[in-house]
């Protein structure tokens, strides 16, 4: 018996999101890191993770991670039909990601990329 029972199933999806995904939220509105932590054992080649329709600002995100061989991993998202520029901050440099709505992208676990939503221009 106790009173806070509940506790750990409510703050347990916010664990997940923020601490396995690796998604976090920055100072900036159009922004957020991604940084995939993937335990060892969740590297099966194959295998597949993810989160969809997850309210972040600017709007909605959707992210899939792939396992590949070796660990090596496809990152996969849209940002609600935002531009997307995916930058990878160890490395200092713009990572090519496909469309300019979606993002695809190979990446490492445990390495930090800035993903910039921006809001569409006049024209799009």
């Amino acid at each position: 018996r106790g009173g806070e029972g509940y506790g750990w199933g409510a703050v347990m999806p916010a664990h997940i999101i923020r601490n396995i995904l690796g998604i976090r939220e920055t100072e900036e509105p159009d922004r957020f890191l991604l940084s995939p932590n993937l335990p060892q054992a969740f590297l099966n080649s194959g295998a597949v993770y993810g989160i969809e329709n997850l309210a972040l600002r600017p709007g909605r995100l959707s992210v899939r991670y792939e396992v590949g061989e070796h660990g090596k991993l496809k990152i996969t998202g849209a940002c609600g039909g935002r531009s997307v520029l995916v930058d990878d901050l160890e490395a200092g440099s713009r990572v090519p990601s496909g469309d300019v709505r979606n993002f695809s992208f190979e990446a490492q676990n445990r390495r930090v990329y800035r993903i910039t939503c921006a809001a569409p221009g006049p024209h799009a």
